[in-house]
């Protein structure tokens, strides 16, 4: 990750040995703020069987598909106390699946006897 400041944290964990636990409906801003940098805590501590699959079955989840392909699931999350920026590189999410061009993977994926957790997210899209 040559591109990447050396100030910024990365995953120090293997994610090839990661496998996914959880399988999230609606990978979104919201989530990935939130249970995922959770479950990036608890990968950081050393559990492989906790990582994230997130699944898309929104139309316009095809932007969030294209740009977590693009960056490998990886992503940077940024937040802010007061004038203080911080910003962590975020490996839990360790697939991606397009539900609405792949619906068999994403029940699979769900029913795998990997999986502990589905869960989802709604937000003020999903409610129309």
């Amino acid at each position: 990750m040559p591109q990447i400041s050396q100030n910024i944290p990365v995953p120090k964990y293997d994610r090839s040995k990661v496998v996914a636990g959880i399988v999230h409906i609606g990978l979104g801003n919201f989530q990935r703020a939130h249970q995922a940098i959770y479950t990036e805590n608890v990968l950081a501590k050393g559990s492989t069987e906790w990582g994230i699959c997130g699944i898309g079955i929104m139309p316009w989840d095809t932007a969030i598909r294209d740009a977590m392909k693009e960056q490998d699931n990886l992503y940077t999350l940024m937040t802010k106390t007061g004038d203080r920026v911080n910003a962590q590189i975020v490996g839990s999410v360790v697939d991606y699946v397009f539900g609405v061009d792949e619906p068999a993977l994403a029940v699979e994926k769900m029913a795998a006897l990997t999986t502990k957790i589905v869960s989802m997210t709604v937000t003020e899209k999903g409610y129309s």
